[in-house]
């Protein structure tokens, strides 16, 4: 790994095609989330950090707070009677039932049912009138939360942000059909009705018509933070990221889905320890937040680029492209551990 602090370029989109659905694993049909894409305009210029994932995490969450809360009860959602059916508490204050707890022991919160994906460009100067956008993942019963998010963002726009606090609008939100993007909510249309366009893991099946695939490149498109050895490692191995991308799944499932997928976890590490890395190019990029519970900074570094891995990956494929929308890591409500997938023999 290059030592070297580079900006972030994101990297072009690359896309399995041609989906075989004879692999799913079980229980992948119900594991339901949801893609949707926000697209705003600036109503002033806007002054934005390089990397956007905590402006755009901390203004969506304090505005859907406020919207979610009901009046009189603003202290902890962990001791409040109305958690349960509260959009903030589920989306950003997830509650863990005592059965719950081994699931995520040594993790310091449960994940939460919401991936973001901020504005990509490291650009930091948007003007009057310009455009933007970013992307939220809902997952299994946070899908139900869709209409509170696209509210608490419009409500976050005209609050405004970055250094300069300039507001924006909400123009359309859309949701993927197929290859393209289908408008689902418009300022000119304004009415979500049931919720729209819900996919499965099972949508994610490994891509492939003869059941072999020998060469994979993963590219980072977001720091990937990843514990290993009691620290964040700057070291990635194949067999680090499938056993991430496979506790990821599992404890999403476990906590916000149906709990239904059915995987081999202790199997599928050990045959991903014989996949080799025959090509590696990632370099660390560091960030910072300003935590208002910890009232500190926080140090949110991690590696992004490209890794190319030979061995027979077939088997892996679909909890890989799963893991795609799920984002790996942590700092994923930030946007972080955003990776693609391209298969290349």
């Amino acid at each position: 790994m290059s030592s070297t602090v580079k900006e972030m370029i994101p990297c072009p989109p690359i896309p399995f095609h041609g989906a075989d659905c004879s692999k799913i694993p079980v229980g992948f049909e119900t594991f339901t989330f949801g893609r949707y894409r926000f697209e705003f305009t600036a109503d002033q210029a806007l002054e934005l950090p390089r990397y956007k994932g905590s402006v755009f995490r901390g203004g969506l969450g304090r505005a859907l707070r406020e919207i979610s809360c009901s009046p009189g009860r603003n202290g902890p959602c962990a001791s409040c009677i109305l958690s349960k059916d509260c959009a903030y508490a589920r989306v950003f204050e997830t509650p863990v039932r005592p059965e719950d707890k081994g699931l995520i022991e040594g993790m310091s919160d449960a994940p939460h049912p919401m991936v973001l994906r901020p504005p990509r460009s490291s650009k930091r100067m948007f003007e009057k009138g310009e455009p933007f956008e970013c992307e939220v993942i809902l997952i299994g019963e946070a899908l139900r939360f869709l209409p509170q998010v696209v509210c608490a963002f419009e409500d976050f726009g005209k609050r405004g942000v970055g250094s300069r606090k300039g507001s924006f609008k909400v123009q359309r939100v859309s949701a993927p059909v197929g290859g393209n993007w289908e408008q689902i909510y418009s300022r000119e249309e304004p009415q979500l009705g049931p919720i729209p366009r819900v996919l499965t893991g099972a949508d994610q099946a490994a891509p492939t018509s003869d059941g072999t695939v020998n060469l994979v490149e993963v590219c980072f498109e977001t720091p990937l933070r990843i514990k290993s050895h009691g620290g964040i490692t700057d070291e990635l191995t194949f067999e680090l990221l499938l056993k991430n991308v496979l506790r990821r799944i599992h404890i999403l499932d476990q906590l916000h889905c149906r709990g239904e997928i059915n995987m081999n976890h202790e199997k599928l590490v050990a045959l991903a320890a014989h996949v080799r890395t025959v090509s590696e190019n990632l370099w660390w990029v560091e960030w910072s937040r300003n935590s208002q519970r910890k009232n500190m900074i926080v140090q949110m570094g991690g590696l992004i680029g490209r890794m190319v891995f030979e061995g027979d990956l077939y088997e892996f494929l679909t909890y890989l492209e799963l893991g795609k929308a799920l984002h790996v890591g942590k700092g994923t409500a930030y946007g972080m551990g955003w990776y693609s997938l391209k298969t290349l023999g």
